[in-house]
């Protein structure tokens, strides 16, 4: 007969595990009377991952980059939350129209090539 040992857990157990933030910020022409909010809470949201004692990589985009342009332009770039610096009313610039799905779709191809090359490497993806 086998006799198996058991240990109990605690109630609540924290697993800390480095994250990668990816925040895609629409900064079309609807968004220009929530311009001060949104920074507000960007720079709130990143504060408060700061406190974590687990490692976070943030990576903000605005979407639409420009007037004529359906693209992304990035305002922070993989930066670990607790160096990254304020975002102001420069970095966050209100223009175009809404191409909301162009835009998180960028952001999905640019993690996955990223992910791609870190396996061709050798690495894990996560790491």
């Amino acid at each position: 007969m086998t006799k198996t040992q058991t240990q109990k857990l605690p109630d609540t157990a924290t697993v800390l595990q480095d994250t990668f933030i990816s925040i895609v910020a629409d900064a079309s022409g609807s968004m220009d009377h929530l311009h001060a909010t949104v920074i507000k809470g960007l720079n709130d949201f990143i504060a408060e991952q700061a406190k974590s004692p687990a490692v976070s990589k943030v990576s903000i985009v605005q979407f639409p980059a420009s007037d004529d342009d359906a693209g992304i332009r990035s305002i922070l770039k993989l930066t670990d939350v607790k160096k990254a610096r304020p975002i102001t009313p420069e970095d966050y610039i209100i223009n175009g129209m809404t191409p909301l799905y162009d835009a998180i779709g960028l952001v999905i191809d640019k993690a996955d090539t990223r992910i791609a090359k870190r396996v061709a490497a050798g690495k894990t993806p996560e790491s």
